[in-house]
């Protein structure tokens, strides 16, 4: 988990990947999307079209449990944010 920038592409969650999550979503793509968390099936689905290989989770967090992990996107309801930030850290992962 100690890469520098410039490195390897970084294994990357993105939680929710509708509205702001897409946006967000666009803005990491050139690092490796390794999972995609929503909800929403039709939003969910949509996102794992555009990156085949992101293993999918409705739940955000198996999601989080990932052992391939290095960072977390978190594109949730503002209410969401502080207990998918906190989970996410506590195993040693990045977070925005």
């Amino acid at each position: 988990m100690d890469r520098h920038l410039g490195a390897d592409p970084l294994n990357i969650a993105v939680i929710g990947a509708g509205g702001r999550g897409r946006a967000n979503l666009n803005s990491v793509k050139g690092e490796n999307i390794a999972a995609l968390c929503d909800i929403n099936a039709k939003t969910l689905n949509a996102a794992s079209k555009e990156f085949p290989n992101a293993k999918t989770y409705v739940d955000w967090r198996k999601c989080v449990d990932q052992k391939d992990l290095d960072a977390v996107v978190c594109s949730t309801t503002d209410h969401t944010h502080a207990f998918i930030a906190v989970w996410a850290m506590n195993r040693g992962l990045h977070v925005y």
